[in-house]
């Protein structure tokens, strides 16, 4: 997969995910590599990309980038129920400190690997 410039870190996850994803050649058509820890290289980088391109991260990514400074008000009106599930979520979100990049991989992994799994195949 050409990785000269590669961060190698040891992570810690769920253990049915650490299965899916040790043996991840399994859910692929045909012919699995040799070498599997290449394998593993290539369905980890090519998850999180995946991720940045759909899903959370991609939103997240958007709304991290997206800036409202130079835009304009508009009214709106928005159920009680839908506000106080929105603030609570974002008291959560600043409140948790756990939350990491090991987290977002995981994140990325078990997204991909369903993915993976449903089309037998690195989408």
């Amino acid at each position: 997969m050409g990785l000269d410039r590669a961060y190698s870190k040891r992570m810690r996850m769920e253990k049915s995910l650490a299965n899916e994803f040790v043996s991840c050649g399994q859910f692929l058509n045909g012919s699995t590599p040799k070498d599997k820890n290449e394998l593993r290289d290539t369905v980890v980088n090519k998850a999180i990309q995946f991720s940045l391109e759909n899903g959370l991260l991609k939103t997240l990514n958007d709304l991290c980038g997206h800036s409202r400074l130079n835009g304009t008000s508009v009214s709106i009106n928005i159920r009680m129920d839908n506000w106080e599930e929105l603030v609570l979520l974002i008291n959560r979100l600043k409140g948790f400190k756990g939350l990491d990049e090991w987290d977002l991989i995981e994140f990325s992994l078990k997204s991909y690997l369903k993915e993976m799994k449903m089309k037998r195949c690195l989408p």
